[in-house]
């Protein structure tokens, strides 16, 4: 069910999520994965799970399901370790850490990537294209056939395939908006490599007025120039957070988006970087902003193994987001949640 706020006297005609979206639900799910019957407190069963799935994913061939069914289960086990307690987790986590299944489950150069860090945090760029698409990063060219193997799976996860699902929520909203209005200008902040670009038949076919890409990272920017720059993408290079300012006139937008950003801003940023935004929307403009869900599937896995850490929201958290906003220049709120179940978007459109 989509949730919304509408003004009264609303006369103006509106895009409707309903017609992009597949399913509209926003609670989050009670979340529901394979574990092994495992006492939490006792490290040695923990020690030994990982021993039997260490030694399972090794002696795995070629499309044998077991890779699936390991793998599942550590994140069950991993998801139960961290559910429990604080002091729990930590243990676990440097369990996990110190065991032979860390290095094998790095042989996934997507795991090892988000551990590594080399652009200095966990989900850049080069990573997300390792979700969307394989070939986009090449990142098989070196792995090991079982890092293969696991990489095929891990990226084919039910919060991998919510990123998914967020890009072409994105791709097709920017379609859908370019069909009902003519010179639409948009504006991607933390826009990486701007891969709504390669699914969006408007920005392929050129018909938007403008687009920006924000970004602080300059090496994901430059691939931006690189791969795009027949399409007319602009790219800013600067952080979020110096958007406060007001010193760059970025302009006004018909649509600005932002997704993944919010998973590793405190509150106080993200309600800031909300009313920044919206202001900066032409009338009848469109803001989204999107969110992890808090206990998602996976989320033990992410931070035991791939030292991935992000600040997790519910529907309520991110409802707050937008408080700073004068409720006189909001015409409609929506909050929805894509058909994974993972990520949480809400959609603000400015007044006419």
């Amino acid at each position: 069910m989509i949730q919304k706020f509408i003004l009264p006297n609303q006369r103006v005609r509106k895009i409707e999520v309903r017609d992009i979206l597949r399913n509209g639900r926003v609670d989050n799910p009670h979340v529901l994965v394979p574990s092994a019957h495992i006492d939490v407190n006792n490290s040695s069963m923990i020690s030994r799970f990982l021993d039997d799935a260490n030694q399972g994913l090794i002696c795995a061939e070629e499309d044998d399901p077991s890779i699936g069914m390991w793998l599942r289960r550590i994140y069950g086990v991993t998801h139960s370790c961290r559910s429990a307690s604080p002091e729990i987790w930590n243990e676990t986590t440097k369990l996990c850490r110190q065991h032979g299944i860390f290095q094998t489950l790095h042989e996934d150069p997507f795991v090892r990537r988000a551990y590594e860090k080399p652009r200095g945090y966990p989900g850049d760029a080069v990573l997300l294209d390792y979700i969307y698409d394989q070939d986009l990063a090449k990142p098989l060219n070196s792995a090991s056939p079982l890092g293969t193997r696991i990489h095929r799976w891990t990226t084919q996860s039910s919060a991998c395939n919510g990123v998914k699902s967020r890009r072409a929520f994105i791709a097709a909203f920017i379609d859908r908006l370019v069909s009902e209005r003519p010179s639409v200008e948009i504006m991607s902040v933390a826009c990486g490599h701007f891969r709504e670009a390669d699914i969006s038949s408007a920005i392929l076919r050129r018909k938007l007025k403008r687009i920006v890409g924000v970004d602080s990272d300059a090496a994901s920017l430059a691939l931006v120039d690189e791969v795009y720059g027949r399409l007319n993408i602009e790219t800013i290079e600067t952080q979020a957070r110096r958007m406060l300012t007001g010193r760059i006139d970025f302009g006004k937008f018909d649509f600005i988006f932002s997704a993944g950003l919010f998973d590793y801003l405190s509150d106080q940023n993200c309600r800031q970087l909300c009313s920044r935004w919206f202001s900066m929307l032409k009338p009848g403009g469109f803001l989204l902003l999107t969110n992890f869900f808090d206990n998602i599937e996976g989320v033990g896995f992410m931070e035991a193994f791939m030292d991935w850490r992000l600040i997790y929201r519910n529907r309520l958290q991110m409802m707050a987001m937008t408080m700073d906003i004068p409720e006189e220049q909001i015409l409609d709120i929506h909050y929805f949640a894509e058909e994974n179940q993972n990520v949480i978007f809400i959609l603000l459109q400015n007044v006419w």
